[in-house]
């Protein structure tokens, strides 16, 4: 709202404390305003998960994928380790 030029302002003595109480109401409404906008954005994603566009499909999803990679049984129960087995690997 334009201020009225001829118009004179009141002298603040303590301007410094006025600042600061507008800085932290302006600094509290973008806090509002920011969790307005996360609570929003979380509600436009959950209700777009279940929506998966055909491109989704395409792509690989690392949810639940297992690896290729299998290591072998080992059906023998018995087996020996040689000490010169163990000094090569050392």
């Amino acid at each position: 709202m334009p201020r009225n030029h001829g118009e004179i302002q009141p002298f603040d003595l303590e301007i410094d404390r006025t600042c600061r109480a507008i800085k932290k109401e302006t600094r509290s409404a973008r806090q509002i305003t920011a969790m307005a906008k996360n609570h929003n954005h979380n509600q436009n994603q959950n209700q777009n998960h279940n929506q998966r566009l055909l491109r989704d499909y395409a792509l690989p999803d690392p949810v639940g994928a297992q690896a290729s990679i299998l290591r072998p049984t080992v059906n023998a129960n018995n087996f020996e380790i040689k000490p010169g087995l163990i000094q090569m690997v050392q």
